[in-house]
């Protein structure tokens, strides 16, 4: 499958990153982001970091910087908003920058209740929406309605009202 990289890195990856100093933040992170480099969407992509820090853990820059110095910007935030800072990141990312066709976003998802290791469920989802992600281009590019994947998509309901267009734990 040929991917349109008609402008260099057409892919931007959104990763909000809450650090919780009562766990091993960083195995987990360290684990997380081999996930993200292992399928090689890196080749087309750009790496943004938006980090939730309201403990002021010290060291965390310096940790990215040199373990993963993939990363086009990192930004940092004290205050606890959940994801709002890296939705809201995101956002305003791909409505100034034009070179971005696709999108990608996911997140430290049960770094505040971890204990030593990965929630099971994090780890499914972050490596199922990026080990295909070749396949997840060439869905978009075939379909142009299709505006949004991941593997847990929400589904119409009539008997509730409910009528999808989401995506279930923003692994998207």
């Amino acid at each position: 499958m040929k991917i349109d990289n008609s402008s260099e890195n057409n892919i931007a990856i959104v990763y909000f990153v809450y650090i919780n100093p009562n766990v091993d933040w960083k195995k987990i992170i360290t684990e997380q982001l081999r996930d993200v480099i292992r399928p090689g969407i890196l080749s087309a992509a750009e790496l943004h970091i938006v980090v939730s820090n309201p403990f002021h853990v010290v060291g965390i820059k310096e940790f990215f910087d040199e373990k993963f110095p993939v990363y086009t910007e990192i930004l940092f935030f004290n205050e606890n908003k959940f994801e709002y800072w890296g939705v809201h990141y995101l956002y305003h990312l791909v409505q100034s920058e034009q070179k971005y066709k696709y999108a990608v976003y996911f997140h430290t998802k049960g770094m505040s209740h971890a204990k030593k290791r990965r929630n099971r469920l994090e780890k499914v989802l972050t490596y199922n929406t990026l080990v295909n992600w070749k396949d997840y281009i060439a869905v978009f590019e075939a379909n142009q309605n299709i505006n949004k994947a991941g593997i847990f998509p929400a589904l119409a309901d009539q008997d509730s009202g409910l009528n999808g267009g989401w995506i279930w734990f923003n692994f998207w």
